[in-house]
């Protein structure tokens, strides 16, 4: 009769709604676990960018207080050691140097936050909160000390200096989260603790000694 929606048609439509309306869904959690892989797959290890992706509502890439843990390390006398290789002998050092401490850094658990020149700065207790942040930075700072002869032999076999590191590891309460401009942001920390850490491992070279530790 003129007037009357068929059942099937009503069951159909139902249907196709509640199909669409899943795949919309599916499509949405799929592009915030694909932006937070973007994200945070140059940082930290998979296994931590997949626990993130699994509970994405709990992070928050504004930016927050928190207490962390914060490594710099860089080459000392790394000034002197540029001057005595050539260019593509420098790119190498400093790739393998990079590879291995960062191999380290990521075993531990580290949040890769950059490299400056020779030095990589890294962190611990954000984006996944962990309360043995401290042991964990001071663990990846015993390695890295660990993993020296390995570099070393690698240095002396292709004739070049003698390699050493200087390590700063310092606690305290940072700003954590995206920050940047419009055309580029990084998942980094910013703070006085931060800038102690920076301090600390240049005052290696003072003190003679491979790794200085806030309090």
């Amino acid at each position: 009769q003129p007037g009357i929606v068929p059942l099937e048609f009503t069951l159909l439509t139902i249907l196709i709604l509640f199909s669409v309306n899943v795949l919309f869904g599916y499509f949405i959690e799929t592009h915030e676990k694909q932006k937070i892989i973007d994200i945070f797959g140059q940082y930290v290890p998979r296994a931590v960018v997949d626990k993130i992706a699994a509970q994405p509502e709990k992070l928050n890439l504004q930016g927050e207080a928190r207490e962390l843990s914060v490594m710099f390390c860089d080459i000392k006398d790394f000034s002197s050691m540029s001057e005595q290789l050539a260019p593509s002998e420098l790119a190498d050092l400093l790739n393998i140097y990079f590879t291995e401490m960062t191999d380290v850094l990521r075993e531990h658990g580290a949040t890769i936050d950059k490299y400056i020149s020779d030095a990589v700065m890294a962190f611990w207790g954000a984006p996944i909160i962990r309360a043995e942040h401290a042991i964990d930075a001071l663990n990846a700072g015993v390695a890295m000390i660990n993993n020296l002869p390995t570099l070393r032999h690698i240095s002396e076999q292709r004739g070049w200096p003698h390699l050493d590191i200087g390590i700063g590891i310092n606690t305290g309460t940072v700003s954590v989260g995206n920050m940047g401009s419009r055309y580029r942001l990084a998942y980094t920390v910013i703070g006085d603790a931060v800038n102690l850490a920076a301090r600390y491992e240049a005052l290696t070279r003072l003190y003679g000694t491979q790794v200085i530790v806030g309090e």
